[in-house]
């Protein structure tokens, strides 16, 4: 058995796919979302105010409330193997034969709300850590396998 566990710790991530979700009413809310925005009512709110212009919340402002914690740990891949024994090996005339089965991306343990916390949507680069903007989430795979040796 290998495997490879991967992850981070206190940093932050700008999901930008919340302005889309969120923001205003021409967009699909939830209730959670529209029943706990800002008002005048609700100024004690867990949500900005809905907005449809630039001085309000909208695609062209972003608050702290779209920033989210992006502590994570993945099982980025694990694979189990087992040899044959030596006397099935030699009976089907074989130096070698293996089985094999490698997930990856098997979990990912987040409190982030978005797809993958390890993201950099926002072009390729340093500075643009952490920035979901549409990132497509990772792909889970199970891979079957048999190694033989002649």
């Amino acid at each position: 058995m290998s495997g490879l566990l991967q992850g981070a710790y206190g940093g932050k991530v700008l999901n930008i796919n919340r302005i889309r979700t969120e923001s205003g009413p021409r967009v699909n809310l939830s209730r959670d979302r529209y029943e706990n925005r800002w008002t005048p009512d609700n100024q004690d709110a867990e949500y900005p105010r809905l907005g449809e212009n630039p001085n309000q919340v909208g695609t062209n402002n972003y608050t702290s409330n779209l920033l989210e914690n992006g502590s994570y740990l993945r099982l980025r891949s694990i694979t189990l193997s087992y040899q044959l024994p030596e006397s099935l090996q030699s009976r089907a005339g074989l130096r070698g034969a293996r089985v094999y089965v490698t997930g990856t991306n098997v979990f990912t343990i987040t409190d982030y709300s978005g797809f993958d916390p390890d993201v950099s949507a926002q072009s390729v680069g340093n500075v643009n850590r952490g920035i979901d903007i549409g990132a497509y989430p990772l792909a889970r795979t199970i891979t079957v396998g048999v190694t033989l040796n002649y």
